[in-house]
């Protein structure tokens, strides 16, 4: 068995990619839960008051982007990260989904490839973001499966 770095680049997959079936230990996979989502279901809310799943996309990439910046020793201050970014209406759904799933793909690689070659002293920092980015993406993974049956 590896190190930390090992077994968070192990989970990191299993989280996002899932198994051969796209599953993960807790459900589908990320990848799975937004297979199939067209840029009309991205852009609904199918329940008042609640984010869409474009917005949790796009909130999932603002953290991911974040801790992958952090990773490659170009910290960024989460102040600076826009929470909640708008999600644009259908008109123009279509190339923002597109993006979106471009970036979370993207995202994905840049988090594994800085997990694995983070040293130092960024070192005793990157466990704990990574801990907080792979928590991040369960629950609202878990949020997109939801929305997907309402």
């Amino acid at each position: 068995m590896g190190d930390w770095r090992d077994r968070w680049c192990e989970e990191f997959a299993r989280v996002y990619e899932g198994d051969a079936e796209g599953e993960a230990y807790h459900g589908p996979a990320t990848k799975t839960n937004l297979k199939g989502v067209t840029p009309a279901m991205a852009s609904t809310r199918p329940v008042s008051g609640a984010h869409s799943i474009g917005e949790i996309v796009l909130h999932l990439l603002a953290y991911r982007e974040m801790i992958a910046e952090r990773l490659e020793g170009r910290p960024r201050d989460g102040s600076s990260v826009e929470d909640w970014p708008a999600f644009p209406g259908r008109e123009s759904a279509a190339a923002a989904w597109e993006g979106a799933l471009g970036r979370l793909d993207s995202t994905q690689r840049r988090l594994v490839h800085g997990v694995r070659g983070v040293r130092g002293e960024l070192a005793e920092k990157a466990e704990g973001w990574a801990r907080f980015i792979l928590h991040h993406v369960l629950y609202h993974s878990g949020q997109v499966g939801l929305l997907r049956k309402a």
